[in-house]
């Protein structure tokens, strides 16, 4: 399966590898995914704030990414 363009974190959940002899190791795997689903969430949620609060984000600048 591979991500679609406009990815979300449960995307990232649903994603799985076939194991092969000589392949990466599935926990170095699991905790990049892991972090890349957190990091997604992070990203969506923070959009959701800037565009509920637009003003507030130019006041606040030690909360922009």
């Amino acid at each position: 399966m591979l991500l679609p363009a406009e990815a979300e974190p449960s995307d990232v959940d649903r994603l799985r590898f076939a194991v092969g002899l000589r392949g990466y190791r599935m926990d170095q795997v699991d905790q990049v995914l892991d972090e890349l689903r957190d990091q997604l969430a992070a990203k969506d949620r923070r959009i959701a704030e800037l565009k509920t609060a637009p003003g507030r984000a130019r006041h606040n600048p030690e909360q922009a990414p």
